[in-house]
């Protein structure tokens, strides 16, 4: 049994999420395993959620095994993600081009959630999965926990599908979702709004785990996979930004891509020094001169990310041409980060 505790994490970013779909693709390659069985936890927001359902919604004509390989899900961003981020000319005038109304009807959406999990429910998950949302009625987050879902099913277990369309009711994109069993009121959203790389709630919760001496994961160490949806390429220059108002950030700002980058980043930056720091001692003890990376050997966080190139950052750019630069993007990032896939591989692959 492996002394690891493993945790995969993936990043929100609407049909960039080709680029972490590209490197599950390449790690279910390597290991000749399913995602799912790969590891012990799986945590997503948007559409590293929907990801994450994906890769452990049991195929209903054999329940021990997933519905989809990693591979198949990467496909589907080609063939559905001009459904998902589709609209009438009736919705773009009625909405006034999304500026009176969310840009994109929850229709889309809807139809391929419903394709792709059917009737599941979150606790029907072959892998413990955590998805994260943000209920704006009550001003709090949410995250729905499939192993919680088993214990409390009649207030915590809810349809696949809706658990999809929380976590992906991306703000100005599309409607809140409400379901109902939670509250009459409940407004979901995305939850990339707080927490747009999840990676912090998965090693928060892999700690209360491993802390537990009744868990048969006790004592473990964690390991953490996140993987990111490209990072933006957009510099905004003092001399333009000093006087951006409310119409500037939210258009030519991009202050949305700003934010989920800047908590992202930071989510990094904190798991960089949690799992891959070592503190060199002086010979009586003391700290000498701080915190060092660790090798390779060391290692228990790895985080795949790129940056995308200007023009690409859209989340619902669903042009042929963006897509084909997508792929591409994440075939690169897989060749480039071959090693570290190798010793990831390597590590989560150990029964």
């Amino acid at each position: 049994m492996s002394n690891k505790f493993r945790v995969l994490a993936i990043d929100g970013g609407g049909i960039r999420g080709i680029i972490p779909a590209s490197v599950l693709t390449e790690i279910e390659k390597r290991s000749g395993k399913p995602i799912y069985a790969l590891f012990d936890l799986i945590c997503g927001t948007s559409t590293g959620g929907i990801l994450s359902l994906g890769s452990t919604v049991p195929d209903p004509k054999n329940p021990k095994q997933a519905k989809f390989t990693a591979a198949e899900l990467l496909a589907s961003y080609r063939s559905d993600g001009s459904t998902i981020f589709s609209r009438s000319i009736g919705w773009k005038v009625r909405t006034i081009g999304g500026w009176l109304g969310p840009k994109y009807p929850a229709t889309g959406v809807e139809a391929v959630l419903q394709e792709k999990v059917g009737e599941a429910k979150l606790s029907d998950a072959l892998t413990p999965i955590i998805i994260s949302s943000y209920d704006t009625n009550e001003s709090k987050p949410v995250f729905f926990k499939s192993e919680a879902a088993k214990l409390k099913p009649a207030t915590k277990d809810f349809l696949m599908t809706q658990v999809g369309r929380s976590t992906a009711a991306a703000p100005t994109y599309f409607p809140s979702e409400n379901i109902q069993k939670i509250a009459l009121q409940n407004s979901n959203v995305d939850g990339g709004v707080f927490v747009n790389n999840p990676a912090m709630c998965g090693y928060a919760e892999a700690v209360e785990i491993t802390k537990d001496e009744k868990s048969p994961h006790h004592g473990k160490e964690i390991f953490i996979v996140s993987l990111g949806t490209g990072s933006l390429a957009m510099p905004i220059p003092y001399s333009h930004s000093k006087d951006l108002g409310k119409l500037g950030w939210i258009s030519g700002g991009n202050i949305i891509g700003v934010m989920s980058d800047g908590v992202a980043d930071a989510v990094d930056y904190q798991l960089e020094l949690a799992l891959n720091k070592v503190v060199r001692k002086g010979n009586d003890g003391s700290r000498s001169d701080g915190v060092v990376s660790a090798d390779a050997a060391k290692k228990n966080y790895y985080r795949f990310q790129l940056t995308l190139a200007q023009g690409h950052e859209e989340m619902d750019n669903v042009t042929t041409a963006n897509i084909d630069y997508l792929y591409r993007a994440g075939n690169e990032l897989v060749s480039h980060r071959k090693n570290d896939l190798a010793v990831v591989c390597q590590v989560i692959g150990e029964a």
